[in-house]
C-alpha cells in the first residue's frame, strides 16, 4: 500500500496495530512473515521495510564481520610479519656468527694468548737462562708468604 494512501498519522497508527496483528497471527500459525509467499514485499510498507532492512543490516554485518574483516585481519599480518621475518632471519645470521665466534674465539685465544704473552716478555740476554714464569710467579708467592708470616 502506498504511503501516500494515509490521510492522517492516525490511520498510520490503526494500520500499523492492524500489521502488527497480522504478523502475530502469522507467527502464531507458524508462517513467519518473512517467508511468507503469500505475503509479498511491499516497499512503501514502513513495517516490512524496517524488519527487512534490519535483516538486510545484519546480514552484511556478519559478511563483514566473517569475511572481510579476517582477510584484512589476514593481510595486515602478512604486511607486518614478512618484515618481522626478514628481520628474524638477520638475527639469526647475526647470532649464528656470534656463536661461531665464540666457538672459535677460544681456540683462537689459546694460540694468540702464549704468543702475545711471550712477545711482551722482555729481551733477555743471550747468556742468561731462560726462566719459567710459573716457577717465578711461586717463588714471588711463597716468599709473600715467608714475608708475611
Amino acid at each position: 500500500m502506498d504511503l501516500l494512501y494515509y490521510r492522517s498519522s492516525y490511520e498510520l497508527v490503526q494500520y500499523g496495530h492492524m500489521h502488527i496483528l497480522h504478523m502475530k497471527k502469522q507467527y502464531l500459525s507458524g508462517m513467519h512473515f518473512l517467508f511468507d509467499p503469500f505475503d509479498p514485499f511491499d516497499p512503501f510498507d514502513p513495517f516490512q521495510f524496517y524488519v527487512r532492512a534490519s535483516v538486510f543490516v545484519v546480514v552484511i554485518v556478519a559478511v563483514l564481520v566473517l569475511v572481510i574483516v579476517p582477510v584484512v585481519v589476514a593481510v595486515g599480518f602478512v604486511i607486518v610479519l614478512v618484515p618481522v621475518a626478514i628481520l628474524d632471519g638477520v638475527v639469526v645470521l647475526v647470532v649464528l656468527l656470534l656463536e661461531f665466534v665464540v666457538l672459535i674465539f677460544p681456540v683462537v685465544g689459546r694460540v694468540l694468548v702464549p704468543v702475545l704473552a711471550l712477545l711482551a716478555l722482555p729481551n733477555k740476554k743471550e747468556t742468561e737462562a731462560p726462566k719459567s714464569l710459573w716457577l717465578d710467579y711461586w717463588k714471588c708467592h711463597v716468599g709473600n708468604i715467608l714475608y708475611m708470616s
